[in-house]
């Protein structure tokens, strides 16, 4: 049995930060990462651009041996946690080993959304969640094995694979079960902005149907859709989503060990558990939103490295609260997409959009009982800032929604 201070399940970069967090106020403690990847860390906001040439995996890496091994922090690679036992404060592995521990953080993050027809697909699937997933495409794409690709999906990763082909001069396809792109997040005429940018790189967009049927043969994929249409691709690039990493090897995190539960683990304000000396960080964590005032997960970077930070200042004895409005921002088909707190269409939340045609800006506001809770932005990234400090000072607009439709009216301010 190994024997540690403090156990991190999950080396990407809410565990690795909470690691790194932890040993700046503790330079005696026993830390230790057991993470089921074979890489140090790395940045999967870099995955696209590596994917498509423009980076070599040099920039990719974001840690080395020397800097695990300066900092006195154990780091076993390929190793997958298979069972917890929180009375004994045991982590067991798949590989048998036996890590004790007074602290633990899970930070199991997140894995790609299943895809019904994998098993027909017999192989010609691409992801891009983990390194090995855009070594592939690159290997793929950059040397003429991909002649046709299809994108199943309508979300971030959905954007990233259509830019990664039309880079590599491969016709694309776009399915998508929407009525149209990006529903529930933009409206009609923010949906025209991502219509007419497919149009000039030769994307066909095919949105309110999905797959129906899958067929493997010597000369590619056959992919018939509810609306009967065939489409013929070497490919099928899911952008499907993420879901949280809930189970190890002996089944569900909470199933049986009394560990709460929802989406994602449930935490408080100081990303404990319900399970003293248990915390939580990361995709997988799932956290009360006083912002939007709902209880959500969040898929971002960002979020993780902030969540991880906070996570080992509290596993080093410290008290401070996690608060942040997560966002996102990606550039590409000639856009800058920026999406800011809860941005989504739901039951309670009213929106604004505000269009400019001229100057190729669009804005949607997300409302709720007057407040703004998130915002989508195409070609507006500067206003990020100030939205950002909106939604975190409570700005009330009831009674003045129009400034925010107006844009011939200066942003408003917080």
């Amino acid at each position: 049995m190994r024997k540690y201070d403090f156990l991190i399940i999950g080396g990407g970069i809410a565990g690795t930060t909470a690691a790194e967090t932890i040993r700046r106020s503790d330079i005696s403690s026993s830390i230790a990462i057991i993470e089921d990847e074979p890489h140090f860390l790395y940045s999967r906001v870099f995955l696209p651009a590596f994917s498509r040439g423009e980076i070599e995996l040099d920039k990719v890496m974001l840690r080395s041996l020397g800097d695990y091994e300066k900092k006195g922090i154990d780091l076993y690679l390929s190793e997958r946690a298979q069972r917890i036992d929180f009375v004994r404060q045991e982590c067991h592995t798949r590989a048998g080993g036996v890590f004790s521990y007074r602290s633990l953080l899970l930070a199991t993050g997140g894995s790609v959304t299943p895809w019904e027809f994998e098993a027909e697909a017999m192989g010609r699937t691409l992801r891009l969640q983990r390194l090995e997933d855009a070594e592939r495409v690159r290997s793929l794409a950059s040397t003429g094995q991909i002649k046709k690709a299809l994108v199943v999906g309508s979300g971030f990763i959905a954007i990233e694979f259509l830019n990664i082909f039309r880079s590599y001069g491969i016709p694309v396809i776009l399915l998508g079960r929407e009525e149209y792109f990006w529903k529930g997040r933009v409206d009609r005429e923010g949906a025209e902005f991502f219509s007419r940018e497919f149009a000039k790189n030769f994307i066909e967009e095919q949105m309110g149907d999905e797959v129906y049927q899958v067929k493997s043969g010597v000369e590619g994929l056959k992919v018939v859709t509810k609306n009967g249409m065939t489409i013929e691709a070497d490919v099928v690039a899911l952008g499907l989503g993420i879901r949280r990493n809930m189970e190890l090897g002996a089944g569900a995190l909470g199933e049986g060990t009394g560990l709460a539960t929802g989406q994602g683990i449930k935490v408080n304000e100081f990303l404990e558990t319900n399970i003293p000396r248990v915390w939580a960080a990361g995709d997988a964590a799932e956290y009360f939103d006083a912002y939007a005032g709902g209880w959500k997960t969040v898929g971002n970077w960002t979020h993780g490295f902030l969540m991880g930070k906070i996570a080992g200042v509290n596993m080093g004895g410290g008290r401070e609260a996690f608060s942040a409005v997560p966002s996102y921002s990606i550039k590409a088909l000639g856009l800058v997409l920026t999406v800011v707190g809860e941005a989504l269409e739901k039951g309670g939340t009213r929106t604004v959009a505000r269009l400019d045609i001229r100057a190729r800006k669009y804005s949607r506001f997300f409302l709720r009982d007057g407040k703004i809770i998130g915002a989508v932005l195409i070609n507006s990234f500067q206003d990020k800032p100030a939205i950002t400090k909106l939604i975190e000072t409570g700005a009330d607009f009831s009674g003045r929604e129009k400034i925010l439709a107006d844009s011939k009216q200066p942003f408003p301010t917080p």
